[in-house]
């Protein structure tokens, strides 16, 4: 008897986060401040954390392969300097 196997192919992406500073727009802190180890995290639709990610050298932290689907985004953690960003920010 022949067998069936079935392999479901699913979407997956990263979501990567940019940090720039809102003045200067770049990558540089003004001052002592750093943009360096502000933490993010990652909710699914049913607003269960998925992964907390924090900022890099290069300015920016990327999640490990997520399923196509609705995400947001919010910081939960400030980096030197910086006031906590408590907007929430939806990924697709």
């Amino acid at each position: 008897n022949p067998s069936i196997v079935v392999k479901d192919n699913v979407m997956k992406g990263k979501i990567k986060i940019t940090k720039v500073d809102s003045e200067t727009n770049t990558c540089k802190a003004q001052g002592k401040a750093t943009l360096l180890n502000a933490k993010y995290s990652i909710y699914n639709s049913n607003n269960q954390l998925i992964e907390t990610i924090t900022i890099g050298d290069d300015c920016t932290a990327t999640s490990k392969e997520l399923p196509y689907g609705n995400y947001s985004v919010k910081e939960t953690g400030a980096s030197v300097g910086y006031y906590l960003d408590k907007n929430s920010y939806n990924e697709k």
